[in-house]
């Protein structure tokens, strides 16, 4: 317990490249979804995305925007997406 006088601990602030799944999905107007059905296919846990709450039974992820950025540079992923909509 903190008591009158004594310094409370404080947070250390998250790294700005580390970003909610949401806050992503909104930057490339996507869908969350697009982004956690990817997992493990396309991202690469680890250096793609992070997950900050292991033990729990939802889990909590982050995204490397700059490690997200490169990919989707390098693989063009969202022009293929859209072709396969407008085939559908």
């Amino acid at each position: 317990m903190v008591g009158w006088g004594m310094a409370r601990k404080r947070r250390e602030p998250k790294p700005a490249e580390w970003v909610p799944t949401s806050e992503l999905a909104d930057k490339y107007s996507l869908t969350s979804e697009f982004f956690t059905d990817r997992i493990g296919k396309h991202f690469v846990r680890g250096v793609h995305v992070i997950n900050c709450t292991p033990d729990a039974w939802r889990p909590t992820y982050r995204w490397h925007l700059e490690e997200c950025h490169q990919w989707f540079a390098k693989n063009d992923i969202l022009n293929h997406e859209a072709s396969q909509d407008s085939v559908a």
